[in-house]
């Protein structure tokens, strides 16, 4: 087996690199290799057949799998830390969780024997969602390891003797497969970090090295003026999870000086295909993969990485004469209006073809007449171009957009334009999220929020650029947190000062942020029911801090200020 770790003992018996490089120093094999056979040491004298596995630390994280695997153990890998994980024993870097501790041996030169266990385990994995509920999958190790030898064959010259840094979670399929496992095997030094923020890479030496990425790092990072920094620029980066705007893609082959990587499979499914972009109009089947199609023009997969003999595709795809095929998007995503057939895939494309959008998103509203109705993002050169525009107007500018495209009768109804799109951590959106923008009164969560309490202030404007944030809002006389504090007259509490801000840095992060301790938060002046006011975040991402202040919108007075220091939980 490839990333048993006895075949990696003959991999990195040659190379001088360290396996892992970490805040406190470099790892090399020796070490890691006594940090894996200890822990399987441990776990073998355990009866348990199944454990958890959650780790933010990519090194801790190889190491617990690696000693699950050699240990023959059915390993299921959390999305998020389990408040509860049932009968499973838990392996996490969340000390008061763990079973065992997991931690880098310090004396390398003392050998530790722990034998494979022999047998073969399993892996389950959770999907991201966003197409109705998550559910498990459960993988065969030979499946894995078939799909991770397809990789190693394309890409292992690329990895073999370079640095990886990755933006997604390990904890999911194609994290796991691409900045863990694939270094491995490699002989590739693992960044032991995930970079959560894009000025994370600007403080970063890049002179060979591999990112593994989601389309919306890649569009965060086209927004940040300093990416220009970037040092050496020579980096060769992957992107899967979601579509890659043409614009995002063309934006980043510049700054990395290579063309990103995009790969197209799913956790069911394994990897599908690749291409290379900016510059493929299509995609290559990976050669364990065969596509075909039914008269009705469903596509099913036959795939060696998934036990299914014939397994139906959710997306829509045109064949080519070449082997290759071009993707249309998702099946569910091409709908019928007034007879007129359309993907929202296509939509939302050509939307983001435009120079003023960080995302945007098509859904299909069904009530007494069926309609398109769609969510856009501004970028910051939308936000001041449009600054001071009525939302009739800014309709209107979009529609004569997308006119030259579409049939009239297809063209968007409805328009919404909140801060930031809710994706989770690896850029996927449920349609019940989309849907809430355009609740009508009588919906329950609307009249929740018009006739109750509201959980989000009132924002007149905002901007991020950098790790600085600034936004004008108000918090209304019914926003939530004014219940029941201060009965005699509403001020704002503490609390919800610093749980704005969190939730503020957590959407631009695009990651769950928690908070550590607040050693600082100072009081000036209350905060009343609907009073302007100026918000200012300064992100201190090497420090993991947060600075903040609120001031009168009109004279600039202070209300408050304080600091957060928080950790990265997804």
């Amino acid at each position: 087996m490839i990333f048993a770790i006895e075949y990696l003992q003959k991999v990195w018996a040659s190379i001088n690199n360290p396996v892992f490089t970490t805040k406190d120093g470099d790892v090399y094999w020796p070490q890691f290799h006594n940090s894996v056979l200890s822990l399987s040491r441990d776990i073998q004298k355990q009866s348990y057949s199944d454990w958890g596995l959650y780790f933010d630390n990519p090194a801790l994280f190889s190491i617990a799998f690696l000693a699950l695997l050699h240990s023959g153990k059915t390993i299921h890998l959390f999305p998020v830390l389990p408040e509860e994980s049932g009968s499973l024993p838990l392996l996490t870097d969340k000390e008061s969780r763990s079973v065992i501790p997991v931690e880098i041996v310090v004396d390398p030169d003392t050998p530790v024997d722990s034998p494979s266990a022999g047998t073969e385990g399993l892996i389950v994995l959770h999907t991201s969602g966003s197409t109705g509920q998550a559910k498990r999958i459960i993988k065969k190790i030979t499946l894995i390891e078939r799909e991770l030898q397809e990789l190693f064959s394309l890409w292992s010259d690329l990895f073999r003797g370079s640095k990886t840094y990755t933006t997604v979670s390990h904890q999911h399929i194609y994290g796991l497969l691409f900045s863990i496992l694939l270094p491995l095997i490699s002989g590739a030094t693992i960044f032991d970090k995930k970079l959560a923020f894009p000025e994370s890479l600007l403080k970063e030496d890049h002179g060979n090295c591999n990112l593994i990425a989601s389309p919306a790092f890649l569009k965060r990072l086209r927004e940040m003026p300093e990416v220009t920094q970037i040092k050496n620029r020579n980096i060769r980066a992957f992107s899967s999870g979601g579509f890659l705007p043409p614009s995002v893609a063309e934006n980043s082959s510049h700054f990395f000086s290579n063309p990103v990587t995009e790969i197209y499979g799913s956790t069911e499914t394994g990897g599908i295909a690749w291409k290379k972009s900016p510059g493929d109009k299509s995609w290559k089947i990976f050669d364990c993969v065969q596509i075909s199609q039914n008269r009705e023009g469903q596509s099913f997969l036959t795939s060696e990485y998934i036990d299914e003999k014939l397994l139906p595709l959710d997306d829509s795809i045109e064949l080519l004469d070449c082997g290759n095929f071009i993707l249309h998007g998702r099946q569910d995503s091409i709908v019928k209006v007034e007879d007129k057939r359309v993907s929202l895939n296509e939509i939302e494309n050509k939307l983001l073809e435009s120079e003023f959008l960080a995302d945007a998103v098509a859904c299909l509203m069904d009530e007494r007449r069926q309609y398109i109705a769609v969510v856009l993002q501004l970028n910051p050169k939308g936000e001041l171009h449009f600054k001071g525009w009525h939302k009739k107007d800014m309709n209107r500018w979009f529609r004569e957009w997308l006119s030259p495209f579409f049939h009239p009768t297809i063209l968007p109804k409805k328009w919404r334009y909140p801060e930031s799109i809710p994706r989770n951590s690896q850029g996927k959106i449920s349609r019940k999220d989309i849907v809430v923008f355009f609740d009508k009164p009588e919906n329950a969560m609307r009249e929740m929020i018009e006739k109750s309490l509201v959980d989000l202030p009132d924002i007149v404007s905002s901007s991020f650029a950098g790790n600085s944030y600034e936004s004008v809002l108000s918090f209304p006389e019914n926003y939530r947190y004014f219940e029941g504090h201060f009965p005699e007259m509403k001020i704002l509490p503490a609390l919800a000062m610093f749980d704005w801000v969190i939730k503020i840095m957590s959407d631009q992060l695009e990651s769950s942020l928690s908070v550590v301790k607040i050693p600082r938060m100072k009081f000036k002046n209350p905060i009343f029911p609907n009073q302007s006011v100026k918000l200012s975040i300064k992100h201190v991402q090497d420090q993991m801090r947060i600075n903040f202040d609120y001031r009168n919108a009109e004279d600039n007075t202070l209300l408050s200020s304080g600091k957060i220091h928080y950790e990265v939980l997804s």
